[in-house]
């Protein structure tokens, strides 16, 4: 325990499966939704909300110069039993917010009103690109200034309250997804309508209850501390421009598309690029509850600690990305012919270009998270923001120049991966994490991708032999592959995994109640 801050393996795995509990809910609604919109509308409709998500998604990362520190100065307050600091964090960000959610509410409308002479809009679908855009800036407008006061649960690690909210709002955008769908008409629109919908109750009882949990997080104008927002600002603007480099890779693709290729790109690029996202959004949303003890680790300067927590994130990063990317890439065909009834066979080259790329990326998984918990931002930011100019500059030349569509621009992203992450963000990592490369591998690389290679071994033999013409046909090989591979990870796992995962089924025997066969 350090200060106020809990530093402790089983909370941080209880946090980690709420969280993939909850992100998991998503990713099954989205899978059949996409399924569904795909079949049942036009390519230029659902082209669409890609291109609309595409833009407002950078709206809140611009405003995260202003927020994106809150939570990790309020951690190390707690952990230093300083709540006078916490309140003047909030208080000194909160009016600066509200400043800037006002000037995006008359940007915003200029732009909802503009709309077609930024993007390719067709003029039938002009006033639905209008009504998303309208909803989704009011809704940020709304919420922005409330962020400060949401982050008593990351303070407290309470991340499981937060998942149960986050699912219980979930299920509520579902109940009206539904309802506006099957109710009244399938359109596109309906979906950004239930999103917002279900962001607002969300918001609500996320203050309320984070506000519970740390009752400092309160606004006070006696409270604020001018010289508090430079240090916030400082780590916020580079968090930023990081924030905005790896955006652009995920977002600005469709927006290129959008521009010189076919609304048949777009959509093959979204549906393609959709477990790349999916996957790795997951994995992330469940790594968060790492960065609270990592930040109290490094406020205690413990380095052998913070250099344990690197090798084994990154090795337990690769298992679990590798599981799924693996049948993913070997049967990407058969996974799109069967989901999309043959249409856009452009996705399926999509996914399997963007899924290689997961064996250089995921073995310094734990890189981010360590750059927020040692407020080590500006060198990640600056090699982030060099990797992925290099990434929009190909993507032009391969989309525009070649006319490659959505394979140009899958095809960009694995190239700038494969050449500059071991450039740039591998000595970055291991230097953070004070391990020699030797160590690295050993420790993290190696252990992560021998499954791998026995599982796409497994996975080439059962569609020769067994084939995947039907979804049980699917079902098996890669219920298949995911065995094998889960085997071969026990077989590979170092003597500190074996000795948790032994801790953690007696825990299990423990608390699972025994049957009496013998007793009447």
């Amino acid at each position: 325990m350090t200060g106020e801050i809990e530093i402790s393996k089983r909370l941080v795995l209880i946090n980690s499966v709420s969280s993939l509990a909850a992100r998991l809910i998503n990713v099954g609604v989205l899978v059949w939704l996409n399924q569904y919109l795909l079949r049942e509308i036009s390519p230029e409709e659902y082209a669409l909300y890609p291109v609309v998500m595409s833009v407002i998604i950078f709206v809140p990362l611009a405003t995260s110069v202003l927020t994106s520190g809150v939570a990790r100065y309020c951690v190390e307050a707690k952990a230093q039993s300083d709540n006078d600091r916490v309140t003047a964090i909030v208080s000194t960000i909160m009016p600066l917010l509200l400043a800037i959610s006002s000037l995006l509410l008359v940007l915003g409308a200029i732009f909802t009103w503009q709309i077609d002479a930024v993007l390719k809009i067709p003029s039938d679908r002009l006033f639905d690109a209008q009504l998303m855009m309208g909803l989704l800036v009011v809704s940020l407008v709304v919420r922005l200034p409330l962020i400060p006061l949401s982050a008593g649960f990351f303070v407290t690690q309470k991340m499981v309250l937060a998942n149960l909210i986050r699912v219980a709002s979930e299920f509520f955008r579902i109940a009206v997804l539904f309802a506006l769908l099957f109710g009244v008409s399938t359109r596109v629109i309906w979906v950004v309508v239930a999103a917002v919908a279900a962001d607002c109750l969300r918001g609500a009882v996320t203050q309320y209850w984070s506000r519970k949990l740390v009752p400092e997080l309160r606004f006070r104008i006696r409270a604020i501390r001018w010289e508090l927002a430079r240090e916030l600002i400082s780590f916020g603007a580079w968090r930023f421009l990081s924030q905005l480099a790896e955006r652009l890779r995920s977002h600005a693709d469709v927006l290129i598309l959008n521009q010189l290729a076919t609304p048949v790109d777009v959509a093959s690029y979204h549906v393609g690029s959709l477990p790349r996202r999916q996957l790795g959004d997951t994995i992330a949303q469940s790594s968060m509850a790492m960065v609270p003890p990592l930040t109290a680790l490094h406020a205690q300067q413990k380095i052998g600690a913070l250099r344990h927590a690197y090798l084994r994130g990154g090795r337990l990063a690769l298992w679990l990305a590798m599981l799924v990317a693996v049948p993913a890439m070997v049967f990407c065909r058969e996974i799109v012919h069967l989901y999309l009834d043959g249409k856009y066979p452009a996705a399926a080259t999509v996914m399997v270009l963007l899924l290689a790329a997961f064996p250089i990326g995921y073995g310094h998984f734990m890189l981010p998270r360590m750059v927020t918990a040692t407020a080590s931002v500006k060198a990640f930011a600056l090699r982030t923001i060099v990797a992925q100019t290099c990434n929009i500059g190909l993507t032009l030349y391969l989309v525009g120049a070649l006319e490659m569509g959505a394979a140009g621009s899958a095809l960009s992203t694995l190239l700038v991966t494969v050449i500059l992450n071991p450039i740039l963000i591998w000595p970055l990592g291991m230097r953070i994490a004070q391990v020699t490369f030797g160590v690295w591998m050993r420790r993290t690389m190696l252990p992560g991708l021998v499954p791998s290679i026995v599982a796409v071994a497994v996975c080439f033999l059962m569609q020769h032999w067994w084939g995947a013409q039907t979804w049980f046909d699917l079902g098996v090989c890669v219920a298949v592959s995911m065995m094998v591979y889960s085997l071969v990870v026990l077989v590979v796992l170092p003597a500190e995994d074996r000795k948790d995962m032994s801790r953690l089924l007696d825990i299990v025997r423990k608390r699972w109640p025994k049957r009496n066969s013998g007793s009447t």
